[in-house]
């Protein structure tokens, strides 16, 4: 069986989504799209199997689509098809076309299956969706990464197009009324933060790096995202895999993933409209997260971070690639 990958790799998150696909799975061949000049560019410094390139946000260009195509038995695509070219000339091989999408960002776009990472939303997605967990490279050396000692240094990822998903503003709000003093990392660009809190030392790493913790691993005690929503967080795939923990917010699925001390209460829920339709958006307790993140810059944080690893090891690609394999030969 031969498969076809379709990433955005000009995408930090995406690109680095696309990457775990790309080194885990036997693909065959990957077309990878940008968006203008400059996304070109940071795409061609990533290692892909036999790459095409071509520039979204629709891919129009036939003999490069038909170039990656040419003997494939299925193509999946993370997220997104860019357009309907590649499904119209997919089906004209009669290649079978895979998605693999999150529920608040699906529309129907006309491939053969939809997959998705978490069974969040399940209910509102096509009748023939099912659930693969996103498959994560662990450390090879994860079981000596249990952090011991308190969280002093925490690590937070902006997500302001996408409903500030990771809950930017209660992550600094927050800050403003901590007791303890924090070195903080923050993930994105510069001007979508605003630091508070005068005792806080702050660091902003603003380029495209794909294997994000891979970089800060070993200076971050924390990940902290208060999430105002559901669903896959790839941030907290990659901290987990390397033995860091999460502080999130208590709505499912992840409230099932960790235990009480990872999670603070959530205070409003609002229906909000996305790409998917509508969806349950919820704001975490500021002072409760405050009190908290208080609590573990005291406090050893040992039993997270091996809950974390636990967890982690749950999305192991040694775990996930057979349920790929064995998803796409039944598709093929």
């Amino acid at each position: 069986m031969k498969i076809g990958l379709l990433v955005r790799a000009d995408n930090g998150g995406l690109g680095a989504q696309s990457l775990e696909f790309a080194q885990n799975l036997p693909i065959h061949s990957t077309l990878v799209v940008s968006l203008g000049d400059k996304g070109r560019g940071k795409a061609r410094e990533l290692q892909w199997e036999n790459p095409f390139y071509v520039t979204g946000p629709h891919i129009e260009d036939v003999p490069t689509v038909d170039a990656f195509l040419e003997d494939l038995d299925v193509v999946i695509s993370i997220e997104t098809f860019y357009g309907s070219l590649v499904l119209d000339r997919a089906r004209k091989f009669h290649i079978r076309t895979v998605r693999y999408s999150n529920p608040e960002l699906y529309k129907a776009e006309g491939e053969d299956r939809v997959v998705v990472p978490t069974d969040w939303l399940l209910h509102k997605m096509p009748g023939a969706t099912e659930v693969i967990r996103q498959g994560m490279t662990l450390a090879p050396d994860i079981d000596d990464l249990v952090r011991t000692g308190p969280a002093k240094t925490l690590m937070h990822f902006t997500a302001p197009a996408m409903l500030d998903r990771n809950g930017s503003a209660s992550f600094h709000a927050a800050l403003a009324h901590t007791k303890q003093r924090f070195d903080v990392k923050v993930y994105g660009p510069r001007t979508l933060t605003r630091p508070t809190g005068r005792n806080h030392r702050w660091w902003f790493v603003d380029r495209y790096i794909p294997d994000r913790f891979g970089h800060y691993s070993e200076s971050i005690d924390l990940l902290v995202l208060p999430r105002r929503y559901a669903g896959l967080s790839l941030p907290m795939l990659e901290a987990a895999s390397r033995g860091i923990p999460t502080l999130t917010t208590n709505i499912a699925p992840q409230s099932q993933w960790f235990s009480e001390r990872a999670l603070v209460p959530v205070l409003e829920r609002e229906l909000v409209p996305m790409v998917g339709g509508r969806i349950p958006v919820y704001k975490a307790d500021v002072k409760a997260l405050a009190r908290r993140l208080d609590e573990l810059a005291l406090d050893p944080i040992t039993q997270l971070s091996e809950e974390a690893i636990t967890w982690a090891k749950t999305h192991s690609w040694e775990l996930v690639k057979p349920e790929w394999m064995n998803y796409l030969e039944r598709v093929v």
